[in-house]
């Protein structure tokens, strides 16, 4: 299994971004009961930045950019030090993703972005495969968590794919099940899904996929439920929106 740890920014004068990536990966670290007594032991796999922005605070795009260039400044210090394997970066589009990449010692083996029919960034998982990023599809049964819980600032609403009659039919084409479906779906498009399940069947039946093969036309039947608004600039957008309300509380972490 490999454990992925997400870290987030803040604006440079809520924390000091170097320490807030030490602080987030020590206490990740010692929740999972990695850490021995000397202060050494298992490192997290990859520790990934959560969003390109600060969550704080509304920010400029200098400010936020250099607090991104602290931060993974101090990234790369902690796997000079033996405290993560690898790192990544999540919701980063291709102008996000090249500026990362311009100045990294250590540049982002992944990179977790938004991935299903409902939501299908084909050119920006070529862009990371160009560029040696591998890219990780969340939400892979079309579930948007800002159309959940924050509706009013997004023009799509909430999706399900799991009950989708195109979804269900090619199901019932390969005996498979409509999660297996989806889960397959993303493969072929050269994307790593990550399905969330705390359940040994539900995780039994996502490994179940990589045995399920779509057929060309199969395949096209699902591309078709994309949904041109929704994609990563458009999250992160109405991200920065959520920010920037006056309703909005920062719960720190």
């Amino acid at each position: 299994a490999i454990v992925l740890a997400k870290v987030d920014l803040a604006s440079a004068s809520a924390e000091c971004p170097a320490a807030r990536m030490r602080r987030q990966v020590h206490r990740t670290r010692s929740n999972l009961g990695f850490l021995d007594g000397s202060g050494g032991g298992r490192p997290l796999d990859i520790a990934a930045l959560h969003w390109p922005i600060c969550l704080d605070v509304p920010e400029g795009e200098e400010a936020a950019a250099a607090v991104r260039k602290r931060a993974w400044r101090a990234l790369e210090s902690l796997v000079d030090e033996g405290c993560v394997r690898s790192l990544g970066v999540s919701n980063f589009d291709e102008k996000m993703l090249d500026e990362v990449l311009a100045y990294a010692r250590i540049p982002p083996v992944v990179n977790e972005i938004e991935f299903s029919p409902a939501c299908l960034q084909t050119e920006l998982v070529r862009k990371c495969a160009a560029r040696n990023v591998a890219a990780v599809g969340y939400s892979p049964y079309g579930n948007c968590w800002l159309s959940k819980y924050y509706p009013a600032f997004v023009p799509w609403g909430r999706t399900n794919l799991l009950g989708h009659d195109a979804v269900l039919e090619i199901a019932g084409e390969l005996r498979c099940t409509a999660a297996q479906v989806l889960l397959a779906w993303s493969l072929r498009h050269g994307v790593i899904p990550i399905p969330k399940s705390t359940r040994a069947h539900r995780v039994a039946e996502s490994a179940g996929a990589i045995t399920i093969v779509l057929s060309d036309a199969q395949a096209a039947r699902l591309d078709l439920l994309n949904d041109a608004r929704r994609g990563t600039v458009a999250s992160c957008e109405a991200h920065a929106r959520i920010i920037a309300s006056d309703d909005y509380e920062w719960q720190a972490t």
